[in-house]
């Protein structure tokens, strides 16, 4: 039963506060940090100058951003982007602490998309949603890693990758709800709206 009584949406706006309370010192702190890694030259090391870290801090600061928010709220968009900017970070390291090229692991940002909803997949009411992008983006970047790890031809990879595309929209097509009167995986309504006899005459 709903009420007016303002009493009771104090805890839901008090957590809202505290949130951006916390994600507003997150960037403080970043601030801070990014001014004693650029006045301090050797604090992480010579190597680590202020501008070789500003990138991977930046999309560590975001990363903690958008969890802190989704964990404060429960909301699964944001938590969905922490992954996205968490995969990046990741990518990142690979590249400059190993050594790799962007070209042997690049296939890790088309699989952005699926990592990150398997990340948000335990914590979603859409779960059908979540499964379709990892099959979709994750299978296309499993082929891909074919090509940048294996280094299997290109013209054995596309005609692959366009296969796949094919019979992912052919399965999802016949698959989908009948009779459906609008898209996506929403419940579905067994009629479509009503036509007003004004708008018939139109």
């Amino acid at each position: 039963m709903s009420s007016n009584n303002p009493e009771q949406k104090l805890p839901r706006y008090n957590l809202s506060l505290f949130s951006t309370v916390l994600c507003s010192l997150e960037l403080i702190l970043f601030g801070v940090f990014l001014l004693v890694v650029n006045f301090k030259p050797d604090f992480l090391g010579a190597e680590w100058t202020v501008a070789k870290i500003w990138l991977p801090a930046t999309l560590g600061l975001f990363f903690l951003i958008c969890l802190t928010h989704s964990l404060l709220l429960k909301n699964t968009v944001t938590l969905w982007i922490s992954f996205v900017f968490l995969t990046c970070l990741v990518a990142w390291f690979i590249h400059n602490l190993s050594g790799i090229g962007y070209d042997r692991f690049y296939p890790i940002y088309i699989a952005i998309p699926a990592i990150a909803s398997a990340g948000t997949l335990l914590f979603s009411k859409d779960k059908n949603l979540h499964l379709k992008t990892i099959v979709f983006f994750g299978g296309i970047a499993l082929i891909l890693f074919l090509n940048s790890a294996a280094r299997i031809d290109w013209w054995i990879i596309a005609p692959i990758v366009i296969i796949m595309v094919g019979a992912f929209i052919f399965i999802n097509a016949i698959t989908s709800k009948k009779g459906r009167w609008d898209d996506g995986d929403r419940p579905q309504r067994d009629k479509p709206y009503e036509i007003k006899k004004e708008d018939e005459n139109k």
